[in-house]
């Protein structure tokens, strides 16, 4: 019982206590801290805008909305006949929806006004009620606008529709190109031109550089090729023959496991028939449609690189009973861009100390060993570059060489060279120039020196030739090279030059040489007793369309057209840089001049169009500079690439612009295989324009000399 009044008043104590606590909490005051949560949304943030537009959709205006959400119904009948339970399901007759032609009464003021009276006349059914509904919209002014908005949505989805989307590859378009250009039998030239010239640089009317807008052609149209002909200088058939020869593999290449030859044909770019190898007998044997282009060969290994390489033309097959005898097929190791380097007092003799060779304006920089070679690895077939070799006491030696091809760098001593200089300037009577520019050359027939060849600069007519007899010293006696082949040109600027030889009345050959300060330019004058078929094509960079134009080039003695986008050329094999220059008829396209190496099967010359080219230049907002600046295209047709100019660093990224190959303008820092790009505003000066392969990162380079207000087309390939 105590125990319980304990439990009792034990709590009630406590109440107690707390009570009379609570008095001296009285003159205290609580005060609530808190922030008020702010939530803040801007209207043109794109949640917002998704909301917003969720809750447009969810509205009852939007009678597309309505439509596609509502269920689909089937008929009573269909379900029917589809249970398969019920056994007496009836089947429904096929229904048919026929209709009949009514004459129609047309208002007179519906009709268009350019249908003729004698259309009027006839069956109200057989008038072009089409083209009057498209005339008259009078109609679209008394729809309400919810109407008018369903009308453009549907206008809009039927242009979607309707519009053809399928881009052509970059061979198909290639392809196009080629079968619409080749002439006809009956249109074919009849004479083949003969070889070796030179062009001028003749410079352009700035007036007429950048003149009004033309508007562009149409993209790549749709219809297929009408054109099989083939073209003039190669052997033509009219049914599919088989070419079959020797294959060599040499070099120290070997064929295992891990490595395959493919054979292909390949015809102005464009890969055709697959052929096969018989290793055991040693042949290859491909059956082609007609024998133009040249027969490519490749040892490739298991991650698709190319170890070896080898080609051939077609045209060298003979005829035998049923089929064709092809030339030998020898495959050599993958060459990019390499170089054996020798001293000019012999072969045997040693290199100066340090000697370096640098490529590209020194994107390659090699110290030459006791092999005595140098090169540049992972540079595509045909690219050309500026090689320099200098060594400890002698003069930089430059020369233009090209990949693929092994070339011969000599590199001359300081003091072999001022000596040289010294005995001309002191017969001449004159005082040379603080700098030491030299040309040094060879006149080759077929590699070997050819006696009898007068030379001359042509870039610089007043500097004459000085040649070198028997032993080795300048002759001012000689009007022509000796036995040697050997000339010389002292006291020459800085700058692209031209070397023109002739024997006799004709043409010999030609070079053309990078000179700079404090070096000598190596410009050998070559010629060659064999020469080759190569066709040439004219036509609008993106339409395809043949075009007739005027054409210079330095390995063609005369001028010649091309009346239908096409001729056959007659090139010595020679491998050397030539400028062709290309004068179209039609006014809106640009003349422009054209890059290429005598040993390329074929030339082809993209005619760009001066408002094209005018347009893109108004949109990237760039400020005409008249002068001594140019501008260069380039075409890439192999991979997703990047360009830049080597060893100039000033360029404007908003110079540069790159196209996709229907020619629309593309944004970003890097262009579309198949595309090319545009390069605005360059200084006058002979570059070297790069291209870097997006996924191979393989460089394609050329050399070009840049003149002012001259347009200047480049394709790598």
């Amino acid at each position: 019982m105590q125990r319980l009044r304990a439990k009792w008043w034990m709590p009630l104590s406590i109440s107690v206590i707390l009570m009379l606590w609570s008095t001296g909490l009285s003159s205290r005051k609580f005060i609530s801290l808190h922030q008020p949560l702010v939530i803040k949304a801007q209207k043109n943030s794109p949640p917002h805008v998704a909301f917003e537009a969720l809750l447009a959709s969810d509205t009852k205006d939007n009678e597309w909305a309505v439509i596609a959400r509502a269920p689909i119904q089937e008929l009573a009948a269909t379900k029917l006949y589809q249970t398969e339970k019920n056994k007496n399901a009836v089947q429904l007759a096929e229904m048919v929806i026929t209709k009949s032609v009514q004459p129609i009464a047309i208002p007179e003021r519906t009709v268009a006004s350019n249908v003729s009276i004698e259309s009027r006349s006839l069956p109200v059914q057989m008038q072009p009620l089409v083209q009057t509904a498209v005339d008259d919209r009078s109609w679209i002014q008394d729809l309400n606008p919810t109407q008018r908005k369903r009308l453009q949505e549907a206008q809009q989805n039927s242009e979607v529709l309707e519009k053809n989307w399928e881009d052509q590859s970059w061979t198909q378009t290639v392809q196009r190109v080629i079968s619409q250009n080749t002439p006809s039998a009956q249109n074919r030239p009849s004479s083949r031109q003969n070889a070796a010239s030179t062009v001028q640089n003749t410079k352009q009317n700035p007036a007429n550089q950048y003149a009004a807008l033309d508007r562009r052609p149409a993209l790549i149209p749709t219809t297929p090729p009408s054109s099989d002909d083939q073209a003039p200088g190669f052997v033509s058939t009219n049914a599919p023959v088989r070419v079959s020869g020797p294959i060599e593999i040499s070099g120290g290449l070997a064929v295992t496991n891990e490595h395959h030859i493919e054979v292909r044909r390949n015809n102005e770019g464009v890969v055709k028939e697959l052929g096969r190898v018989d290793l055991q007998k040693g042949l290859y044997n491909i059956t082609v449609e007609d024998l133009a282009g040249v027969l490519v060969a490749q040892l490739i290994d298991r991650e698709g690189r190319v170890l070896g390489e080898g080609q051939i033309r077609l045209n060298q097959a003979s005829k035998n009973e049923d089929s064709f005898s092809g030339p030998k097929l020898r495959l050599i190791p993958q060459i990019s861009i390499a170089s054996r380097v020798v001293s000019a007092y012999g072969d045997d003799h040693a290199l100066p100390a340090n000697t370096i060779a640098t490529f590209i304006k020194g994107a390659g920089d090699e110290k030459v060993g006791p092999l005595k070679t140098a090169g540049l690895e992972n540079v595509a077939k045909g690219s050309a570059t500026v090689m320099r070799v200098a060594g400890q006491g002698s003069l930089q030696t430059s020369q233009i060489v090209f990949s693929g091809e092994e070339a011969k760098a000599t590199i001359f001593s300081e003091s072999m060279m001022k000596a040289l200089q010294e005995i001309i300037a002191d017969h001449r009577k004159i005082s040379l120039k603080a700098q030491n520019q030299l040309i040094w050359g060879q006149a080759l027939l077929d590699g070997k020196p050819q006696s009898g060849v007068r030379v001359e600069l042509e870039s610089s007519p007043d500097i004459e030739a000085v040649y070198l007899n028997e032993n080795l010293f300048p002759d001012f006696n000689l009007k022509s090279t000796s036995a040697n082949g050997l000339y010389v040109f002292v006291d020459v600027d800085p700058g692209f030059h031209s070397i023109l030889g002739n024997k006799g009345e004709k043409l010999f050959g030609y070079q053309n040489v990078e000179v700079e300060e404090n070096s000598v330019a190596v410009g050998n004058v070559e010629s060659s007793t064999q020469s080759e078929t190569v066709p040439l094509r004219v036509y609008d960079a993106f339409s395809g369309e043949a075009g007739i134009a005027k054409v210079i080039l330095q390995s063609a003695e005369d001028e010649v057209t091309t009346q239908d986008g096409y001729i056959s050329l007659q090139l010595p094999k020679v491998t050397r840089l030539g400028l062709m220059q290309v004068q179209p008829e039609d006014k809106k396209y640009l003349t422009a001049q054209y890059v290429y190496n005598d040993k390329d099967s074929f030339l082809h010359a993209p005619l760009i169009q001066r408002g094209w080219l005018t347009e893109i230049k108004s949109y990237l907002r760039l400020d005409d500079r008249p002068g001594a600046v140019g501008v260069v295209v380039g075409f890439v047709p192999e991979e997703n690439f990047e360009v830049y100019i080597a060893g100039y660093e000033k360029i404007n990224p908003r110079q540069i612009a790159y196209f996709d190959m229907q020619g629309r303008l593309v944004e970003g820092a890097k262009g579309p295989a198949g595309g090319g790009f545009i390069l605005y505003n360059i200084p006058v000066d002979t570059h070297e324009v790069v291209v870097i392969g997006e996924k191979t990162r393989k460089i394609y380079s050329r050399v070009l000399p840049v003149d002012a207000e001259t347009l200047s087309v480049l394709s790598f390939r």
